[in-house]
């Protein structure tokens, strides 16, 4: 019998072990999936975000589209972040992007301008299957990024991954174009859903 509860409680510490290691480091899609499930909450020790499945390499590379009479370039890449509040290092998305009037050829915006920095992961949404990124716009203003393929594109394409949804939308606050000496470029990233082919 003393045998039989030794099995038991070694069993039950090798359980708690893995599950302790498990919630140190979560993949991508299962930090997207315990957020959703956990009301945004993370577990305490959770150290690492990591793309252990590669899920970051279809988003990757430069990307453009035709909208409005203006055309997009987006670069999508990977990063690796430490978060020193959190204590917590993750891969992650980012993309720098150029605006161009599509008749001129003339660059209207682009991220390396001081107002309009990249865009930055936040997480992976497992219910629409996109990756959501939080970008500053410039003069208060913020946007909400997603970058997602979706069952259409398969259909229309034969390929998942040839194109890309990028889809914009105000978030938290706005402020109006101009406000003293701030010029917002916001209203050249409209709140639309577009289209982007790979380079």
């Amino acid at each position: 019998m003393n045998k039989i509860i030794n099995k038991i409680n070694i069993l039950a510490l090798l359980l708690s072990a893995a599950c302790s290691i498990a919630q140190t480091s979560m993949s991508v899609e299962e930090y997207g999936r315990y957020k959703m499930e956990n009301n945004g909450k993370l577990p305490p020790t959770l150290r690492e975000i990591n793309d252990v499945n590669n899920f970051f390499n279809p988003y990757l590379g430069s990307w453009i589209a035709s909208y409005n009479n203006r055309d997009y370039q987006l670069n999508v890449y990977k990063e690796r972040n430490y978060n020193e509040v959190f204590d917590l290092s993750e891969d992650r998305l980012r993309f720098s992007y150029t605006i161009k009037n599509s008749a001129t050829g003339a660059v209207l915006a682009d991220s390396s301008n001081e107002r309009l920095g990249e865009a930055i992961g936040i997480k992976y949404q497992p219910l629409s299957g996109h990756y959501e990124l939080h970008m500053t716009t410039g003069c208060g203003e913020s946007k909400t990024i997603l970058l997602g393929f979706t069952t259409s594109e398969i259909l229309l394409n034969g390929s998942i991954y040839d194109q890309m949804v990028f889809a914009a939308f105000d978030s938290w606050y706005n402020r109006p174009a101009t406000s003293g000496r701030c010029q917002s470029y916001s209203h050249l990233i409209p709140d639309v859903a577009i289209r982007f082919e790979r380079m």
